[in-house]
């Protein structure tokens, strides 16, 4: 509310979570006043009409390249993404470093009647259809990407992070501009039509064990980067059926 903190000298600390940087505006009454060198906000450079500059430290940054850096115990649930979606929506973001957050359960639909259900995931749809964004950092808390998480974005590559086990239906397909996946060490279950209608030309799979796949897993009959002592053994599997299998990686 306005006013709320203001005078407030004394305080030292501000959190917020799942707030968007576009509030920041609204909410410039109720900090006005505040300790310049202890409110938690984070992008320094964001000013208030005639009152100077935001105290460094917010939650959220954008820069001028339109890259988002979230901090570092950031909170990340379906209100946040909902607001995620919007400005990646809107071109004002255009990669994200997602690499220290935490996916809870939670918050707003995020995608029509779509809600976040379950934590350390990305949940069904969650960056679906999210065509200007171009680059993602994933966060190594998560263990799976559910179905349509990317679909239809405009992702340009993917690494998939080593304690990610499972990919979802759909996950990465119709994917224009998806050049490069890299699949981590503990990559178990892809399923089907995972990057399927993506433009996806190079793989590198980091696991020995040629990963679980259905149909459908690529359409683009990509060049498969395998280890040397693994290569038999994914010639040998279903993989051989969606691209070439080179055994080069070191």
């Amino acid at each position: 509310y306005s006013y709320m903190f203001n005078n407030c000298i004394n305080l030292n600390y501000v959190k917020m979570l799942a707030i968007d940087i576009k509030a920041i505006f609204s909410i410039e009454s109720w900090l006005r006043g505040v300790s310049p060198n202890g409110v938690f906000i984070k992008n320094k450079d964001a000013k208030w009409n005639n009152d100077g500059i935001i105290p460094s430290g917010w939650i959220i940054k954008t820069d001028e390249n339109n890259n988002e850096n979230i901090d570092t115990q950031n909170i990340i649930d379906g209100t946040y993404i909902k607001n995620l979606r919007t400005k990646i929506n809107d071109g004002e973001i255009t990669t994200l470093d997602l690499s220290n957050t935490k996916f809870v359960s939670g918050g707003d639909a995020y995608f029509k009647d779509i809600k976040a259900i379950e934590d350390n995931v990305i949940s069904d749809y969650m960056f679906y259809d999210c065509y200007n964004l171009k680059s993602i950092i994933l966060p190594t808390s998560i263990y799976s990407i559910n179905t349509r998480a990317f679909a239809y974005s405009g992702l340009t590559e993917i690494n998939i992070p080593d304690n990610i086990t499972t990919i979802g239906f759909d996950a990465f397909a119709y994917c224009e501009q998806l050049n490069t996946v890299t699949l981590g060490n503990n990559i178990k279950i892809i399923d089907q039509g995972a990057f399927y209608a993506s433009s996806v030309k190079e793989v590198y799979i980091k696991t020995l064990t040629p990963p679980s796949i259905s149909a459908y897993l690529f359409s683009s009959n990509p060049i498969i980067h395998v280890y040397p002592e693994a290569l038999d053994n994914y010639l040998a599997s279903k993989w051989s059926e969606f691209g070439t299998i080179v055994g080069d990686l070191k």
